[in-house]
């Protein structure tokens, strides 16, 4: 092979090169295993928009789009258990269990962000899982999280922090965090509050102390302007804890694993600040949660809309949506960053549309089984059941 072809100008730019080609074919060389079961849930015939998985790890909810009742599920008996009149979420909603299932939390989606470097506002619900009752709702909201004893829905709300009680729907404390943006997280243990927030000098200095140089002048305009930040607050006392030594894009999520080890942020760049030609990347970064330590752990994503992430009960697998040719799901072994299967959602899965299988918008979620290999997934009007080749791990 003639190695001019590439036009590399010197042998460093070569070794780069070929490492990155060697990526690509690593990527698109695994191999893709459609072991999977379809599943016809109730009439069939309207699109799902979220799955998430009870506590007891059998029963799943699933959201739709428009007014469509929302489904929970029963996976062992592939039975519909109960249908939830929620109202009318045109472009459909994320659906989140509460620690024992007794509440869910609502989302509302879009299908296209129109203001995607503005802070998020959205409607929120809280509802009782069992007869779909609205207990609390939150409009032109940035986030809310239940916290683990199921007492207070947090919400953040411009600024402000806020706690309202399950019981009697008052807002019972709020607080303040200066500059906040998007996202709210709450450790398993109840316990701590993450907080996403646009940065003060102060705190940028810490982290890059080079920051604080006439040759970084620009830099420190960039991040100031366009750059987010992560504190952790005691949750009794809301007390500051410390910020987390990292700057990142435009925050998006804050979720504890189930156990409290990991923080994970998802972060999309502002558009001023898109270097990728392929398009918006957005990364999922991870941190310990014991140390807030910011881990050697970043996953690139080019989902059209805001994905879904989540790790494997036993940790050893990250799940994470994205897009290449198609939407898919790819399986990272956690530990090591190396993509073992991936799950591409093509037209080809819908071939008996006229039997009444529709393709979706793109948008799909899915759920860890808690046996480790199979995965539950929504997409267009179908649940799959996808069994991921278990000894891939």
């Amino acid at each position: 092979m003639n190695m001019r072809f590439f036009n590399y100008p010197d042998m460093k730019s070569l070794w780069i090169g070929l490492i990155l080609l060697f990526q690509h074919i690593m990527l698109f060389g695994q191999g893709q295993n459609y072991d999977y079961e379809k599943i016809k849930v109730g009439d069939n015939l309207h699109l799902f928009s979220w799955v998430d998985m009870a506590p007891d790890n059998n029963t799943v909810v699933l959201t739709s789009v428009q007014s469509y009742p929302c489904i929970i599920y029963d996976l062992g008996k592939r039975e519909i258990v109960k249908e939830l009149d929620l109202g009318n979420w045109y472009a459909g909603s994320r659906a989140e269990y509460s620690k024992t299932g007794r509440f869910l939390l609502i989302q509302q989606l879009f299908y296209i962000d129109f203001s995607p470097n503005k802070d998020r506002e959205v409607t929120f619900e809280v509802v009782e899982s069992l007869t779909g009752k609205t207990v609390l709702r939150f409009d032109a909201c940035h986030s809310v999280k239940i916290t683990p004893d199921e007492k207070y829905a947090v919400a953040l709300t411009g600024d402000e922090v806020s706690f309202w009680s399950l019981e009697t729907g008052s807002k019972e404390k709020s607080y303040s965090v200066p500059n906040a943006s998007n996202a709210i997280g709450i450790s398993p243990d109840g316990k701590k509050l993450a907080v996403s927030h646009l940065p003060e000098k102060e705190d940028l200095f810490l982290i890059n102390p080079n920051l604080d140089t006439k040759s970084q002048k620009d830099n420190l305009k960039a991040m100031l302007k366009y750059k987010q930040l992560v504190t952790i607050y005691d949750m009794d006392t809301f007390e500051k804890l410390y910020t987390v030594k990292e700057i990142y894009d435009i925050v998006y999520g804050l979720n504890y694993d189930e156990n409290g080890e990991f923080l994970m942020v998802y972060s999309a760049p502002h558009t001023k600040m898109v270097t990728a030609t392929g398009g918006r990347q957005s990364f999922l970064h991870f941190i310990d949660a014991a140390s807030g330590e910011p881990m050697r752990k970043t996953f690139p994503c080019f989902a059209n809309y805001e994905p879904d992430y989540k790790l494997s009960p036993d940790k050893k697998l990250f799940g994470l949506t994205t897009n290449a040719k198609f939407p898919e799901l790819y399986i990272y072994n956690f530990e090591t960053g190396k993509i073992l299967t991936r799950f591409e959602l093509s037209y080809r899965l819908f071939d008996n549309m006229s039997k009444g299988d529709f393709p979706g918008d793109g948008r799909f979620a899915f759920e860890f089984m808690p046996d480790g290999s199979h995965v539950v997934l929504t997409y267009g009007n179908q649940l799959l059941i996808w069994n991921m080749e278990p000894d891939n791990k």
